[in-house]
């Protein structure tokens, strides 16, 4: 009851509050100060805390804004508010600024306790050790009494003049703090989570948009460190110059790393010009920017990083658009994932505005919607994977069908070539392809030779037209072929109505054709008596010896045949069958080369000259 009665006694004899002073009371923890402050500028910068504390009420104004946000300003900036606590509970309050990229902060008050003025410096100019509360905000013990407090802050920075200013209990910026380590934990772990993921699917994978997106997320990550504020909480510490520079450092390495992994990810190289120039000038001005960073003033960085920021990432969602109406799916996660990082990073900005009410979504919209991003664009890679692994798939499909295709040509040609070029031809040269054989090529073999003629076919054909001659040669020469190839021989040319055939293995091969023709002959002469066409008799003649079987001609025209003495020889003998009366006569030497040649019916008829030859 003492201590209520005091408590009235003081406020009695204060000082009337202003409408807009804070009058804490025992339920609330936390104020909001945005609205509620005055302030006034020093465009000097050289004003102390009593040169302004002795302004007139005039030059003071108050904000009618939610968020104190100057943009960027060279001048320093002064906000006072009149504290006045109502209630009867014991609390330590701390003044806290949001915003840990401020380079000079002073909180100034008359601690009636100590009877002195107290000051209390910080900002981002200063280690992390000289803080006094240990965290990645800037905050200041502040003694408020009943009777009221004055309090000043001078805020003077080359970043973007944002001072977010709350007035918090120390018992609850402990909840609150204990909250954001979880939700940043679970943002960082995610972080590291998909660097390794994606660091060892491009191990597996080999493919370089993974090494691309962990170059990304690396560069995010620094990025949103430094943002954050833990950059010098944990890493920086004492480093002032690295807190100071990693912002837009790190924002423009976020932006160049983002661009490589678009371009590769999207194949921004098939892309329309327009595009491609739009990835390579936003690539070099982010590139000119970070290599230019240590030599230019701050303000100057952070504003080339918003910029590079501004067109970078509508450069990116305008191609993820082309990519997707191109009919590239995989762009539907790319697109989806920098829609939600856009609308995180409105969300949080909004609340910042006080243009949306204030909660966990809207306090943690930006790490929600970096969090979504990265997770989407790592299912993005898989995606695209299995697109390429579908088209490689699909490719090596259609690649051994026309292998297929082409072999089943290939065969269809050799076979075709067979027609024109026996097999056995390539054999004896040592050949596997057509392709292979070239003009000269030649071997020497011992072979028998077979030629053979059809008795009067001169005057047989003047009595046929061209297209009946045609006709009746090949239904004679259709029935030769498979009897020669039945005894092991091929034949090397046709002649007309002649027919040239080789027998490499055995002279007998060759008597047992002409045997064999005989015999089909009769079977195609009682054919054409009853067509009422006449009988055909045919000569042929028998001879072996050595032989050179090859290719003559020219560059353009070649053609493979044998040349030698042996073949003239069984080409005369075959004449001579007119002369001797016998449809097929074989040299004497050729028949004493036979095996148990007695077995074959056979009569000899002497010795006959042969035209061109001295011997008979």
């Amino acid at each position: 009851m003492l201590q209520r009665l005091m408590t009235i006694f003081m406020l009695a004899f204060a000082l009337p509050a202003s409408a807009r002073d804070l009058v804490l009371n025992a339920d609330a923890e936390q104020y909001a100060l945005e609205e509620l402050v005055e302030f006034s500028e020093d465009v000097s910068g050289k004003l102390t805390y009593a040169d302004i504390a002795a302004r007139p009420a005039t030059e003071w104004k108050h904000s009618s804004k939610k968020s104190l946000n100057f943009g960027f300003t060279a001048s320093a900036w002064w906000f006072r508010l009149r504290v006045v606590d109502s209630s009867a509970k014991t609390r330590n309050w701390l003044v806290k600024v949001a915003y840990p990229h401020l380079d000079m902060i002073e909180v100034y008050h008359h601690d009636k306790s100590a009877g002195k003025l107290d000051a209390k410096i910080g900002g981002d100019f200063f280690p992390f050790s000289a803080r006094y509360v240990k965290h990645r905000h800037f905050l200041f013990p502040v003694a408020i009494d009943a009777a009221g407090t004055d309090v000043y802050i001078r805020v003077q920075s080359e970043s973007a003049f944002n001072v977010p200013l709350t007035l918090i209990s120390a018992e609850e910026h402990t909840r609150q703090t204990i909250g954001e380590q979880f939700v940043f934990g679970i943002y960082y772990g995610i972080l590291i989570v998909m660097i390794l993921y994606n660091l060892f699917l491009y191990i597996s994978a080999r493919d370089r948009g993974y090494l691309h997106y962990v170059a990304f997320l690396l560069s995010v990550g620094a990025m949103n460190l430094s943002l954050n504020g833990y950059l010098p909480q944990y890493f920086s510490g004492s480093l002032v110059w690295l807190t100071n520079s990693a912002p837009p450092f790190f924002t423009e390495l976020s932006i160049m790393t983002g661009i490589v992994f678009s371009y590769y990810f999207l194949n921004i190289k098939m892309a329309h010009a327009w595009l491609r120039f739009s990835f390579i000038a936003v690539f070099s001005v982010a590139s000119a920017m970070l290599v230019m960073h240590p030599l230019i003033p701050y303000k100057a960085a952070i504003i080339g990083s918003n910029l590079a920021a501004l067109f970078g990432l509508p450069l990116m969602i305008a191609a993820g658009v082309y990519s997707l109406v191109r009919g590239y799916h995989p762009a539907r996660y790319y697109l989806l994932s920098w829609t939600l990082l856009l609308t995180g990073g409105a969300l949080f900005t909004m609340r910042n505005f006080g243009w949306i009410p204030d909660g966990f979504v809207a306090r943690y919209s930006m790490q929600i919607g970096s969090a979504a991003e990265m997770i989407l664009l790592s299912l993005a890679l898989g995606d695209r994977l299995r697109q390429l692994k579908e088209e490689r798939e699909a490719a090596l499909t259609q690649f051994l069908e026309e292998q297929k295709r082409a072999l089943a040509r290939q065969k269809q040609m050799a076979d075709a070539f067979a027609r024109f070029v026996p097999q056995q031809f390539l054999t004896y040269l040592g050949k596997e392809r057509i392709e292979d054989v070239t003009l000269g090529d030649a071997v020497e073999k011992q072979m028998a030779v077979l030629f053979s003629d059809i008795r009067s076919f001169t005057a047989l054909s003047e009595t046929m037209s061209p297209g009946e001659n045609f006709a009746f040669l090949n239904s004679y020469l259709k029935r030769v072929g498979p009897i020669v190839r039945k005894n092991g021989g091929f034949i090397d040319k046709y002649i007309g109505d002649a027919v040239m055939a080789l027998f490499p293995e055995k002279n007998e091969d060759a008597l047992l054709t002409a045997i064999d023709m005989q015999r089909e002959l009769r079977e195609f002469n009682h054919y054409r008596l009853k067509r009422n066409y006449a009988p055909l008799s045919i000569g042929i003649g028998l001879h072996s010896g050595l032989l050179y079987l090859g290719t003559i001609g020219e560059a353009e025209r070649m053609d493979g045949t044998v040349i030698s003495d042996t073949v003239n020889v069984a080409s005369r003998i075959e004449h001579l069958t007119k002369v001797a009366g016998a449809a097929v006569l074989i040299s004497e030497p050729m028949f004493g080369s036979i095996p148990q040649n007695n077995r074959f019916r056979s009569r000899p008829l002497g010795k006959l000259p042969i035209r061109g030859k001295q011997q008979p």
